[in-house]
C-alpha cells in the first residue's frame, strides 16, 4: 500500500486571497487542524493551520514561542473576538505556510505515518511532477487500520 490509496481527492481547500473569516469557516466545515490553500493555476501554494489562526487571538507577542504561561492574563471572548475583528479581512496569503512539508502519491505508508508521527495532521500529496493530487490525514491511516481489525 502506498499514500495513493489514502489521498483524500476533494478535500475542503482555501485560495490565497480568501479572508481570515473564509478560512475559519473552512477549518470548522473540514473538522482539520490544516487545510491545503490553492493558487489559481490549480497547484498547492501553502498550508494554513489553527495554530497559527489561533496566534491571532492572543495579545501580540504571546504567540509563537512568546509566552510560555499565560494564566496572569484575564482575557474575556469579547477580547479574542475583537482581536479576530482587527485581521478579520487579512488574506490567507499572509498567514499561510508557503512551503509545507509534503508527500508524493509513490510514498510508502510507513513514511506517510512517520510524517504524520512527526507533528503533521494534514499533508498534502502531490504527484512526481509537483501536482496537487488531495491530502492525507491521520483519520485516513486510522481508518484503514481499523477497517483491516474488523475484517
Amino acid at each position: 500500500m502506498s499514500c495513493a490509496d489514502l489521498v483524500r481527492t476533494s478535500p475542503v481547500t482555501l485560495h490565497p486571497e480568501d479572508s481570515l473569516l473564509t478560512a475559519i469557516q473552512g477549518l470548522l466545515k473540514a473538522r482539520q487542524r490544516s487545510l491545503p490553500v490553492i493558487g489559481n493555476d490549480g497547484e498547492l501554494a501553502g498550508m494554513l493551520g489553527i495554530h497559527r489562526i489561533l496566534d491571532l487571538a492572543l495579545p501580540e507577542g504571546a504567540g509563537e514561542d512568546g509566552l510560555g504561561n499565560a494564566a496572569f492574563l484575564h482575557d474575556r471572548l469579547d477580547d479574542l473576538v475583537r482581536r479576530f475583528q482587527d485581521d478579520a479581512e487579512t488574506k490567507v496569503a499572509a498567514l499561510m505556510n508557503p512551503e509545507p512539508d509534503s508527500v508524493t502519491d509513490s510514498e510508502s505508508l510507513s513514511q506517510v505515518v512517520l510524517k504524520l508521527d512527526q507533528g503533521h495532521d494534514t499533508l498534502p500529496v502531490l504527484d512526481a511532477t509537483g501536482k496537487f493530487l488531495g491530502i492525507v490525514t491521520y483519520w485516513e491511516v486510522l481508518a484503514r487500520i481499523v477497517r483491516k481489525l474488523d475484517s
